[in-house]
This record gives structure tokens, C-alpha cells and sequence, in this order.
């Protein structure tokens, strides 16, 4: 048993994925283990309605991608983090299985939650910039700053140079959002938050 499963640091992943099922999110960050909730009802509902029209849309373009929710990324030996939805590449290296690979990463989603909004707004995107990951979207559902647009929010970022993110659109519920990489797609951000 190595010092980070007695609570001491710095973790790996190895120690990570060595941790019990317990129903929460464990992440890693440069050997630091954060641990979360599990999400509410409403940001898993919102999870599900997005990874349906991500799924439906990439099986009517015949894009090569996978879609998972909850699925953990390895950044580095010291790092690891479960973004909620992931579309990958369809047969994705198994180097890290169960933990992917950043290579094999197109898009992360993060819906922002209360008790993560910083690390969802911040840390997370700068590292996934970081590890080269080429689109990346936060979903802002409550407390969104921008308060000029109805929630929920989708921002998407493209990556414009190692490990640097730009915004290119920021679309309200209302608005129609228009994607062709990874996956061809168009929809109102509303569709999430409705049954």
C-alpha cells in the first residue's frame, strides 16, 4: 500500500484507480485527489439530453467517435480528471484502460456544478488546453456571470496553440448552436432542460 492510500500525498494514478468504488468522482491534479458529490438530478438530466443529441447527430453524420459520460482522462502520472461527457475517437488507445488517453480525446463537455464552479471555470479547461484536447464546452446552468444570455449557456473553446483555449461562440437558450467539429450539430441550448 503506498503513503497515499493512508491519506498522504502526492497520489498517482495508480494509487487513483486502486481506490474503492464509493459513488464519488476522484480527480487528480498534480498529485493532489480531489474528491466530489455525486451529481445532482438536474446536471445529470442535462448529461443525458446532451450525450442523445451528441449520439443521435454523430450516428446520422457516421462520425468515428464514442460518446461516454463519467469516463476519466489521464493527463499525466499525476493527473487524471472525469469531465461529464467525452467523445473520443472510435477505438480509443486501452495504453491507460480505464482512464483515456488525451491523444484520443476530440471534445469534453464540463457542466458546471456549485461545488466545483472554479475548477469547472479554470483548472479544467487550462489543463485539458494543456493536454492538447481540441474543443472543449462549459455549460453554465446557475450563477453564469454573463447574466445578458437565458441558461443554459453553452461556451465552446478551440484550442489556438499549445495549451491555450479561445472562446468562439457563447449561446444562450433561445439560440441556436452550430457545430461541425467533432461531431456536425444544431440545436438551442433550451433542448438540454427540457424533457
Amino acid at each position: 500500500m503506498t503513503a497515499a492510500h493512508h491519506g498522504i500525498g502526492p497520489w498517482t494514478v495508480r494509487d487513483l484507480l486502486a481506490l474503492p468504488e464509493d459513488g464519488n468522482r476522484h480527480e487528480l491534479i498534480d498529485g493532489a485527489l480531489l474528491m466530489s458529490p455525486p451529481p445532482s438530478p438536474e446536471h445529470q438530466e442535462l448529461s443525458f439530453h446532451l450525450h442523445t443529441l451528441l449520439r443521435s447527430a454523430a450516428w446520422s453524420a457516421g462520425a468515428p467517435v464514442r460518446l461516454w459520460e463519467g469516463v476519466g482522462i489521464r493527463l499525466s502520472a499525476d493527473g487524471a480528471l472525469v469531465p461529464d461527457l467525452v467523445v473520443a475517437v472510435r477505438n480509443p488507445s486501452r495504453a491507460t484502460w480505464p482512464l483515456l488517453e488525451p491523444d484520443d480525446v476530440r471534445l469534453l463537455v464540463e457542466i458546471v456544478s456549485p461545488g466545483s464552479s472554479t475548477r469547472d471555470r479554470t483548472e479544467k479547461p487550462y489543463l485539458y488546453a494543456e493536454a492538447g484536447i481540441p474543443h472543449f464546452w462549459r455549460i453554465e446552468t446557475a450563477d453564469y456571470r454573463g447574466r445578458d444570455k437565458p441558461l443554459p449557456v453553452i461556451l465552446r473553446y478551440e484550442l489556438v496553440a499549445l495549451a491555450e483555449y479561445r472562446i468562439v461562440d457563447t449561446i444562450g437558450a433561445g439560440e441556436t448552436l452550430r457545430v461541425d467539429e467533432p461531431i456536425p450539430i444544431t440545436f438551442d441550448p433550451a433542448a438540454l432542460t427540457t424533457g
